[in-house]
């Protein structure tokens, strides 16, 4: 729960003095936002004297109410009160609007005196709001639960002598731990000095480390600050939630709209984090909202009351229709049981497919469906993508079928993929095609920086060259990739990442020795490197390639994890992947002579690979809220950025060429966004290529 304080001051222009104040707290719980007038009381609290002398402190003024965003509501307040209380532009009143997060003391209050006259009643505010049987239940329970004890007379508590220890409060067998680590830890640095090796008071630390004792995480910050003045650092790092983890082993939630790192022990906790089923990310469980009426988690109460006069399977007899983003397709279609998938033979494949129609969107799922095989697939909505776009999700199948059925596909010309920039294909392989072994090779060989032309050849994109690439599927630490161990343990968990593993259950995760956060649902390893085309030599060969790396990877050593390699192996599979062969235009089979490449024929062109010293290895968002958001990711990345204004929009590019392109040009490989309804957007790669700017 998070509590918000907004104080409205009028005051007289000509001699500053205050007409009146009024303040407002805004209790922020279970993805929802409920707020009161404050009391005498509660003004004396924020320091302010100068109160109205009435005020109906049980009522919100009607504009501020049902509004479940921070940045709305803070604009609300302002509207609300320059049109209560001015008086013109060139009148005598002045009125100043503040909103901010209560203080540590505050919250105390609101936590203890202010239990009774707020944190309780708009807890069952927000119960009434929601109205949505078990969960305003529930959160009536906690009200009532905090009050009874706040209630509980205080000669019934039990009291035990408390220490005060670098300002925190311990029982005595607290004070002696925390002593006794201190000491230890204080030893075990001045040997990392000694020895100019870091890894010995990190050990130490690490080994009795605990996420929930806020001294540890004083300690590491501390800790780090001695390392980093010798010239030492260390393999964890504090992530944004304030506790320790190992770098590159962090979950990624949304907060204030932007991803951020947090600790595997925060994504594990239910308390904390929870999956938005609608917007396929982790956020924090306080922003978002639980649908008790289909069992799961949501980023915001749905705003249709269609969506609560619906059945929620309805739409298992809807499948000639666009569906729903968080629509499983096992819940309509049936996967391949002619055969098991096994890490030493054959397995199942699911493609998602991303494409956009200028036709009515009923016309072209009709068309895909009955030219797919309705049975084979569905079409599902996809908030990502531009108007008309849509994705073609398939049910697991082997490689086979998804090749016999793509290759039969008669594409409209009311459709588009490659061109628009938006539109991927994921594939997604069955986990049971891994081993442990496997699967690290198969990260190491995506995600390497010296495959990355290689990737990108059949891919069509790669995130250290494309934009496009960097917000959909980024790439993995380098530094983790010196062998498929410590690819595995330091795999990122991140879904918007090339080799996506946060599909895998938590045994799953195990066997195979991947970080995991217990969300995924599928048990699947997905891969998310393809930019979508509808050129049938590219789209094949992208499903055979798929299949291809991972017996690749089965036979392949260390040291042959290349292109090369890769291409030599090809050679050999005679005839079993006939489409890529066709790509690279080796020899299908032994006696066969090379042959034109297709990927040289293919109209949907790669764009020009950028030099290497003109590379981001910069994760860009796909959106930036204007203003400080923006301001904060350029600072971060310490990034050179221009401004312009191009047939009436305003852009925000950064150039590769850095500080010195001076040519006021934007180059077909820069990165850019456009503002659009107060956001900064990411473009798709060369949308305002050779366009001169008007800085």
């Amino acid at each position: 729960m998070k509590f918000f304080l907004s104080t409205i001051t009028v005051y007289d222009k000509a001699t500053s003095n205050i007409e009146l104040t009024y303040a407002f707290v805004f209790l922020k719980a279970f993805g929802n936002i409920q707020g009161h007038q404050m009391s005498q009381d509660g003004h004396k609290l924020i320091g302010t004297d100068a109160v109205p002398a009435y005020i109906n402190f049980d009522t919100l003024p009607y504009s501020l109410r049902n509004i479940n965003d921070m940045y709305v509501l803070q604009a609300s307040i302002d509207q609300w009160a320059y049109d209560r209380w001015s008086d013109g532009s060139e009148g005598r009143r002045g009125i100043t609007c503040d909103f901010r997060e209560v203080t540590e003391a505050e919250h105390k209050w609101f936590m203890t005196k202010g239990l009774y006259f707020y944190t309780s009643p708009l807890l069952d505010d927000i119960g009434y709001r929601i109205a949505r049987g078990t969960v305003s239940r529930r959160i009536r329970a906690v009200a009532a639960s905090m009050l009874e004890r706040a209630e509980t007379p205080a000669n019934t508590m039990r009291h035990t002598r408390m220490y005060d220890y670098k300002n925190a409060r311990y029982t005595a067998l607290g004070y002696k731990n925390a002593r006794s680590l201190c000491t230890k830890l204080g030893k075990a640095i001045r040997e990392s000095i000694r020895e100019n090796d870091a890894a010995i008071c990190e050990d130490f630390f690490m080994a009795h480390y605990d996420p929930d004792i806020d001294l540890h995480n004083k300690l590491f910050n501390h800790m780090e600050e001695i390392m980093s003045s010798k010239g030492m650092g260390l393999e964890h790092e504090m992530m944004y939630c304030d506790h320790v983890e190992e770098n590159g082993n962090h979950g990624y939630v949304r907060v204030n709209h932007r991803l951020r790192h947090y600790c595997q022990h925060c994504m594990q906790n239910d308390d904390v984090v929870v999956y938005a089923h609608d917007t396929d990310e982790h956020m924090l469980r306080d922003d978002a909202y639980y649908d008790d009426y289909r069992d799961q988690w949501l980023s915001c109460q749905p705003d249709s009351d269609d969506y609560y006069d619906s059945d929620p399977d309805d739409n298992r007899d809807s499948t000639d229709e666009l569906m729903s983003y968080s629509t499983n397709v096992l819940d309509h279609l049936v996967f391949d049981t002619s055969f098991t998938s096994a890490p030493f033979g054959n397995f199942l494949l699911g493609v998602e497919f991303e494409l956009v129609t200028r036709a009515r969107m009923s016309d072209a799922v009709e068309d895909v469906r009955s030219q797919l095989g309705e049975e084979y697939c569905i079409c599902k909505n996809d908030g990502s993508l531009p108007d008309g776009g849509f994705e073609i999700v398939t049910a697991p199948r082997a490689l086979d079928e998804h090749i016999k059925r793509f290759s039969k596909w008669n594409v409209s010309s009311d459709y588009s993929a490659w061109k628009n920039g938006r539109c991927g294909m994921h594939v997604h392989i069955d986990s049971r095609a891994f081993t442990s072994l496997t699967l690290g090779k198969f990260i190491i060989l995506i995600n390497t920086e010296a495959n990355a032309e290689f990737i990108r050849k059949i891919a069509g994109r790669h995130p250290l060259m494309d934009a496009q690439a960097r917000s959909y599927c980024r790439t993995e630490a380098q530094y983790e990739l010196t062998n498929p161990s410590k690819a595995l343990k330091g795999k990122n968990t991140d879904r918007y990442t090339m080799v996506n593993i946060a599909n895998l259950k938590r045994a799953e995760a195990k066997r195979l020795g991947v970080p995991t956060y217990d969300s995924g649902r599928y048990n699947t390893v997905e891969l998310r490197i393809y930019r979508a085309s509808l050129k049938k030599e590219r789209l094949l060969a992208q499903l055979e390639f798929t299949h291809a790396a991972v017996m690749f990877c089965r036979v392949a050593s260390m040291r042959d994890l290349d292109g090369v390699s890769f291409l030599k192996w090809l050679k050999t599979t005679d005839n079993r992947y006939p489409h890529l062969a066709d790509w690279y235009g080796v020899r299908r089979r032994p006696t066969a002579k090379n042959a034109e490449p297709a990927e040289v024929k293919c109209e949907d062109v790669v764009p020009p690979l950028p030099p290497a010293d003109m590379r981001h290895d910069i994760a860009y968002p796909f959106i930036l809220a204007s203003g400080r958001d923006a301001r904060d990711f350029i600072a971060q990345h310490d990034l050179h950025v221009e401004y312009a204004a191009i047939a009436d929009t305003n852009v925000m590019y950064f150039p590769y060429s850095g500080e010195d392109d001076s040519s006021g040009i934007i180059g077909d490989i820069d990165v850019v966004y456009t503002l659009d309804d107060n956001q900064w957007r990411l473009q798709p790669v060369g949308t305002l290529a050779n366009t001169t700017t008007n800085n």
